[in-house]
């Protein structure tokens, strides 16, 4: 780390040192002016706002009206420019400069299938110092994406999971899935540089849901699986970011379906009178249901966006102006569904409304190098209210607790104006209930970012500084009910009343081309600020490097390495700071039921508030990746090799509080001498202590009562134990055919092999077999177990003893691709066959006292070394006493102590042990090796209609797969192992 931060500031520091001399420098330099004129190559008419970028310099500008543009100040010598707008392929031009430089006419080929070489798979980015990959328009388009998450798919090594947008599943990068280190809410999505911000939510630790995001209206998509620049924070997984559609198009009208989904979508780019800029707008409408023969329970999202774009240009300098607004009505719904149980339903909305404002000044002065100032102001808001209705019934009342207050309470008969604070009798017979959960989240964000590039003696400098604040709250209610007559027993808790969380970033990074080295250094300083949080202020700095030679570039072959480091951090979820309070609710009193049903129960309450963690730190991830690109001739290869471990992941735990309640037994009412028709009960809100009244003549009766021993859950965040992931990615591509104009055959070969290990060494209190209570005059006390580890791995839910408390996961896939193009027929066919040859899980139980049984109700046995096909319990290394918690006994030497002493411990300390379900449970889950066949095609008709369709597991592969860990074989049909048979077409216009 210190070494890390050493070269950083050494780049930072040389930065600086060469501005001095910089100015002298580019006396020298020459500098001059390119100009040209973009145009269609067919119909030579000019293309405005097209953008023409010099590499290495960020210097860039937009044609006019007539497709002319000007970029002054450019160094002498060799130099590549990039020529790009929607719906052309890109064209680079390369040319020594030494001169003022007329390009003329600069030809753009219409994006087609006519065009050889069209590609429909994620691309490697190799310009960059870290591993990145690309995916465009006519690969979204090819794979008939529904959602983003099936971009994951596209990925070296990506399985197909068919599509449908019912499945909520969220984005993880370099993961699996049942892991430690929460990997998907690490994983930063961003669309057109607004951050989706998931940290809002109170119910799950989670990346945001991109099930809402229009897939029509995507332009381009950039995956950054490595290590990202300092300008990307709040992650520990990689960034995804998302490209919009901006610049002139025609009429699109698209239309697709599958067996799950239907989606229609309407855009259009137009370019305004005048010179006043481009608005984009699109509108789409996509829903998914879960059964072909009942299509009522469905999502669905409707999507309406538009941008609009304007470029100022200014002697020396230009503006770019970019605006636009997204929203979203849609959610699921299940209410029209006929086969549901009678006017039950459940609805969940997911509106969405996002803002976004940005302002990219360029400057280019001839003296001082380039200067690039953005600016972005952001703001999402979202409506996330969940809706049940529910049909019960009960022939006696139920008790419903809405006390809010340590105390003793007894249930009232409902009336009016009653609620929250009182435990109300429900009714009887056959009713409904409406619940609402509902949530707000509100994101506001700011970012300004500047960069300066200048070219030194033949190198080129990029020093970039900014920061950005981000604002997060939830303007939800919570969990509430239309009419608490009918409310269960439920607390409430409003979010909106919860502080916002605000978060400061400052980061500063030196991009420094030499030559054919590329180093990138920056340091990042994340400052949370909890306002009505324990946890106050919070900073966080996160040094990234990343380097890049290229080692040979000759015209048919090249080979560069690459190579970086990194921390990120993660900032916690509102989950996690302001969580509800937890409430435990003891039966003190249970008088019997009335001649009308009636039961007048009495509870105990005992409120805690989540316990502060004063040694609490922020998740964050350490990563080192190293890799290659090569080409030789016409074939390419990348290679890419990770190490991530993840440090201090937000783990949940219960810590338990010795607790006493007094409680009356029914028979204490049989000496009261008050008939049961003519009782009210009463209970003493402090002492427990229950009185009988009699209606009659207010005579009253004190009932005696014992005391109970147990224990009271409250609720701690901490940060659990750290976990670790490698793997190696690679794609290996070359042509078999090469015919430009009658057919060119391609073939990929992309995989990965993955290894993940976590163990869990926190300490975990509980008991497997639930914790009890014993009176008070009992010689047994209830008892707490302390366990090493567990194997639960969200946040959302707190650990629990378990019979394992880590797992071993390694899986290798192998995806080979046979791209066939035929450009005279405007067709591309692509034939998948992808391979699981290493699907290899097991769970672990290390660092603790754990025991392999001979049968499976033993107490003792021998030493576990990881034996196969054996019962296995865990001990808890330490348990307490009711009367004595701070003391924790060592378990093993106790037990042992306790069998032929002391027969109720031993009991009670066998009960604390955790034993496994099987025999086969710390068995290996090795799968044997399966594979599935994907078949897709894209015809176009002209220049103006498109058709898709693709068939996953068009083979219906029915073979079977061997699991290692209980030696059966499984049919891979509805395995989860490989997609079903599924189908799906489209048809795109353009007009």
């Amino acid at each position: 780390m210190r070494k890390a931060i050493a070269l950083i500031l050494f780049l930072i520091i040389s930065a600086v040192a060469t501005a001095n001399t910089s100015s002298a420098a580019i006396v020298i330099d020459g500098r001059f002016k390119v100009s040209g004129r973009v145009i269609d190559e067919s119909t030579l008419q000019p293309l405005p706002y097209a953008i023409v970028k010099v590499s290495n310099l960020d210097l860039w500008a937009t044609t006019d009206a007539n497709g002319t543009f000007a970029i002054e100040n450019i160094p002498q010598g060799p130099t590549s420019i990039e020529v790009r707008t929607l719906g052309y392929v890109t064209r680079t031009v390369q040319f020594n400069i030494n001169r003022n430089t007329d390009l003329k006419n600069i030809r753009l080929k219409e994006e087609n299938l006519s065009i050889p070489g069209v590609e429909v798979t994620a691309r490697k980015k190799s310009t960059i110092g870290t591993t990145t990959y690309s995916i465009d328009r006519n690969t979204l388009d090819h794979s008939q994406a529904l959602s983003l998450n099936d971009i994951m798919a596209l990925l070296p090594g990506g399985q197909t999971v068919n599509s449908t947008l019912t499945d909520d599943s969220r984005m993880a990068l370099r993961s699996a899935s049942g892991e430690r280190g929460n990997a998907a809410f690490g994983t930063a999505i961003e669309v057109d540089g607004m951050r989706l911000n998931n940290n809002a939510s109170m119910s799950e630790t989670q990346s945001a849901s991109t099930r809402n995001i229009s897939t029509s209206n995507i332009e381009s998509i950039e995956v950054i699986a490595g290590i990202p620049g300092v300008e990307y924070g709040d992650i520990s997984n990689g960034v995804v970011k998302v490209n919009t559609r901006r610049g002139h198009t025609p009429w699109i009208m698209e239309a697709s379906m599958n067996p799950y989904t239907r989606q229609v979508a309407l855009s259009k780019g137009m370019a305004l009178a005048h010179n006043a800029g481009t608005l984009n707008f699109s509108l789409e409408h996509a829903r998914s249901f879960t059964d072909i023969a009942s299509p009522h329970t469905a999502y669905s999202r409707n999507i309406m966006s538009a941008t609009y774009n304007k470029v100022f240009r200014m002697k020396g300098s230009s503006l770019n102006l970019t605006t636009s607004l997204t929203g979203n009505i849609g959610g699921y719904n299940s209410e029209a569904d006929p086969d549901a149980f009678r006017d039950t339903y459940q609805r969940q909305r997911d509106n969405q409304l996002r803002a976004n404002l940005q302002l990219d000044w360029l400057c280019n002065s001839k003296r001082s190098g380039v200067f690039n100032v953005a600016l972005q102001a952001a703001f999402s808001t979202a409506d996330r209210r969940s809706e049940s209705y529910t049909n019960t019934s009960s022939s006696s009342t139920q008790a419903y607790l809405h006390t809010m207050t340590n105390g003793y309470a007894i249930a009232k008969d409902y009336a009016d104006g009653m609620g929250t604070g009182d435990i109300i009798l429900g009714p009887t017979g056959y009713w409904y209930v409406r619940s609402f959960n509902d949530q707000k989240p509100l994101t506001m964000q700011l970012k300004l970012k500047g960069e300066w590039t200048r070219r030194i003696l033949g190198a080129v400098n990029k020093l970039t500084v900014g920061t950005e604040l981000n604002s997060t709250r939830n303007n939800g209610q919570g969990t509430y009910y239309d009419d608490m007559r009918l409310a269960p027993t439920w607390r409430p808790y409003d979010y909106s009343l919860l502080p916002t969380m605000h978060s400061l970033a400052m980061y500063i990074e030196e991009r420094l081309t030499i030559g054919r080295l590329m180093l990138v250094g920056g340091l990042r300083d994340d400052i949370t600020m909890i306002s009505g949080s324990d946890y106050g202020t919070a900073a966080s700095l996160s040094p990234r490097l990343n380097a890049r030679y290229n080692i040979i570039k000759g015209k048919n072959a090249s080979l560069t390495l690459h190579a970086g480091y990194g921390k990120s951090v993660k900032l916690p979820s509102f989950q996690v700071l302001y969580p509800a309070d937890t409430y435990t609710d003891r039966l003190v009193f249970t008088p019997g039921s009335t001649a009308d049903g009636k039961a007048y129960y009495a509870y105990y309450t005992d409120v805690k508030r989540a316990l502060y963690n004063k040694n609490l730190k922020w998740q964050h991830a350490n990563q080192v990746e190293a890799g290659l690109d090569a080409t030789v001739g016409k074939a390419r290869l990348s290679v890419s090799a990770f190490w991530s471990r993840t440090y201090n992941p937000y783990q949940t735990l219960n810590v338990y509080t010795p607790f006493a309640y007094n409680q009356t037994s029914q028979s204490a009412l049989e000496g009261c001498g008050i008939a049961a028709a003519d009782r009210i009960y009463d209970v003493n809100p402090n002492t427990g202590v229950v009185s009988v009244t009699s209606a009659t003549d207010g005579h009253t009766v004190t009932l005696p009562y014992s005391t109970r021993r147990t224990y009271t859950a409250n609720r701690q965040y901490v940060n659990g134990s750290p976990v670790t992931r490698y793997g190696l990615e690679w794609v290996a591509e070359m042509p078999i055919i090469s015919n430009r104009h009658t057919l060119g055959l391609s073939l990929r070969i992309d995989g990965k092999y993955y290894h993940y290990r976590g163990i869990d060494n926190t300490l975990i209190a509980g008991s497997p077999n639930g914790i009890g209570d014993q009176a008070e005059s009992s010689d047994v006390q209830p008892l707490i177990g302390y366990y090493v580890g567990s194997n639960v791995t969200s946040a959302s839910t707190a650990s629990t003893p378990t019979v394992s408390n880590g797992m071993l996961d390694k899986g290798c896939s192998l995806n080979t691709t046979l791209t066939a193009r035929i450009p005279r027929l405007r067709l591309i066919m692509t034939m998948r066959l992808e391979a699981t040859l290493l699907n290899y899980r097991r769970n672990l139980s290390d660092n603790r006292t754990t025991i392999a049984l001979n049968e499976a109700g033993d107490v003792t046995g021998t030493k576990y070394t990881g034996q196969t096909d054996h019962y296995v319990a865990v001990y808890p290394e330490y348990y307490s006493t009711w009367d004595n918690p701070s003391e924790r006994i060592p378990f093993a030497e106790a037990l042992l102590a306790a069998k032929d002493n002391n027969p109720t411990l031993y009991r009670q300390l066998s009960n604390l042990i955790v034993r496994s379900n099987t025999a086969y449970y710390f068995n290996p889950q090795d799968v044997s090796a399966y594979c599935s066949a994907n078949f897709s095609v894209t015809k176009e008709i002209g220049k103006w209609v498109s058709l898709s369709f693709y068939a996953n597991n068009f083979f219906n592969n029915l073979a079977s797969v061997r699991n290692a860990q209980t030696g059966l074989n499984t049919s891979l049909f509805d395995s989860g192992y490989v997609p079903k048979f599924y189908y799906g077409a489209s048809v795109r216009v353009k007009l």
